[in-house]
């Protein structure tokens, strides 16, 4: 099965219907493969090992959808790696199928991988938007909320160095965490209201 690059949308659906119900077979159905996706079913996505290996090929066939790799693509691979990067389906969105099963055999390099790749990627997609509108300052605020103490949100701003330094001191102990959640809060209401 392969993905044009006109169908990006229909690759992402695909990619999202594995990761959330892949287990019991929704993404073979989206593809209309009705006798894999009931088998797929009656055995809980082959005991989650078909799960898992379907997760990582539509997440690399969607990757290879999008030839532009914009804003939206940037984001999405970034989101990918902070919900389930460690199961390198960041990677393999990427096209890198040999660092995803790496990165999957080693459980994110337990932990660290994972939480460097995050540093990397929103850092990529932070640069995707040179505008930094509305959807660049509301991506930032939940990164900030979600993973701040790993100074996602400052590598986000392409603030790399502060990145480090939230990682290594886990956001301050707290209170640069939540201090920079407010302000962006703040920054992005202002931006909404005006």
């Amino acid at each position: 099965m392969s993905v044009s690059p006109g169908n990006w949308r229909k690759a992402n659906v695909r990619m999202a219907l594995s990761i959330n119900l892949g287990w019991i077979g929704a993404d073979r159905f989206y593809d209309g493969q009705i006798l894999w996706g009931i088998l797929k079913a009656l055995t809980l996505g082959g005991l989650g090992i078909w799960w898992v290996v379907d997760i990582l090929y539509y997440s690399n066939l969607a990757g290879k959808a999008e030839p532009a790799r914009g804003w939206w693509w940037q984001n999405l691979r970034l989101g990918l790696g902070t919900a389930c990067g460690f199961l390198g389906i960041d990677r393999m969105y990427n096209g890198q199928v040999g660092w995803g099963i790496i990165k999957l055999i080693t459980f994110g390099g337990l932990g660290v991988w994972w939480v460097i790749d995050n540093l990397y990627w929103a850092n990529k997609a932070g640069k995707a938007d040179p505008q930094r509108g509305w959807w660049w300052q509301h991506v930032r605020l939940a990164l900030s909320v979600t993973f701040g103490y790993f100074g996602v949100d400052r590598a986000y701003n392409g603030q790399i160095g502060l990145a480090i330094l939230k990682l290594v001191t886990l956001g301050g102990l707290g209170a640069w965490w939540i201090a920079d959640a407010a302000y962006y809060a703040c920054v992005a209401g202002r931006r909404q209201s005006t």
